[in-house]
């Protein structure tokens, strides 16, 4: 499935609990409910957020955020083969193309594995 890569900037009214998704809310009000779960959104700095959704929802979920004075900044778009978004996070890095920078956005898991576990 398609999945588009978005920064989403709130609006400074939003106000949620730092571990829920501030977005899942607004999925489940505009009736997008079989899409969820969506990779946690990667927050980057003071209210900016990096987050995908699938292509397919994009321009009316992101028409709605936008009517609800979210800023919204289209990055890429990318076909993505994971079915459960549990545990996952979504994250990006630069890498150095030679002669100029490169971002590749993509989902992760987000579990704690063994060897970073301290007992």
């Amino acid at each position: 499935m398609l999945y588009s890569f978005y920064y989403i900037d709130l609006p400074n009214f939003v106000h949620f609990n730092p571990d829920e998704c501030p977005f899942t809310q607004y999925m489940q009000k505009y009736g997008f409910m079989e899409y969820l779960p969506i990779a946690k959104p990667k927050h980057l700095y003071n209210k900016t957020y990096l987050l995908c959704f699938p292509t397919i929802i994009s321009d009316e979920l992101l028409f709605g955020l936008n009517q609800n004075g979210f800023f919204i900044s289209y990055l890429s778009t990318d076909e993505l083969d994971i079915i459960n978004f549990e545990n996952t996070i979504v994250d990006e890095t630069t890498i150095w193309k030679g002669c100029s920078f490169e971002t590749k956005y993509f989902v992760k898991n987000n579990s704690i594995s063994k060897e970073n576990e301290t007992v």
